[in-house]
């Protein structure tokens, strides 16, 4: 159940109930205490015990159920960050295939949490905010992306962004302020997701 599926409830409940104590209270002679037993009175005030029982039992198993969700959710996207901070020892070069494979972890963590708010029917905001690809795209060109032409011509030039050889990339300073910044930036993102989840 969705919390506004609980607040209308709620309030349909709470509607119910200010009602019935307006009729009580609007006629107060009406109210007659007859101290014999009828069998039907008993049975009607059992059922409307075991109708509140249920409801209520009902009512706290969804909620637990939802913090679950919740918990899971923000869980994932710990990985997530995990990931990212994995990937933050490479922000001024490595081994290429490393580089890639970092890469390709947080990726496919960035892709599952998405799918699953997809899945789950999250509200469009919070799944949009989990949508870390432009991001990444930005972070992988920053990190991988080499001007081969640049390289074999400015092998040793400061303005050279980045270089690799024998598999290591090197990122000139500049390239490294930039991939950094996204870093960051990703970060940020991913902390306002869990905000939206968490009040989901």
């Amino acid at each position: 159940m969705n919390p506004r599926s609980g607040n209308l409830l709620f309030c349909a409940i709470g509607f119910v109930l200010g009602l019935v104590c307006f009729k009580v209270l609007e006629s107060p002679s009406q109210l007659v205490f007859d101290p014999t037993f009828n069998f039907g009175n008993v049975i009607w005030a059992v059922t409307t015990l075991l109708v509140a029982g249920v409801l209520a039992t009902y009512l706290q198993r969804q909620t637990q159920s939802d913090r679950s969700e919740k918990e899971l959710l923000l869980r994932h996207l710990d990985q997530v960050l995990n990931a990212v901070t994995e990937f933050e020892k490479f922000k001024e070069g490595g081994h290429l295939t490393a580089v890639n494979a970092s890469l390709k972890t947080l990726s496919m963590k960035c892709q599952s949490i998405h799918g699953i708010l997809v899945d789950l029917k999250c509200p469009p905001q919070v799944i949009e905010s989990a949508r870390f690809d432009t991001v990444i795209r930005a972070i992988r060109k920053l990190a991988t992306e080499t001007p081969i032409k640049q390289i074999e011509k400015h092998a040793n030039s400061a303005s050279c962004s980045s270089e690799v050889r024998d598999g290591i990339i090197s990122l000139a300073s500049e390239k490294r302020s930039l991939l950094d910044n996204k870093i960051q930036d990703m970060k940020t993102r991913i902390l306002k997701a869990q905000l939206k989840i968490n009040k989901m």
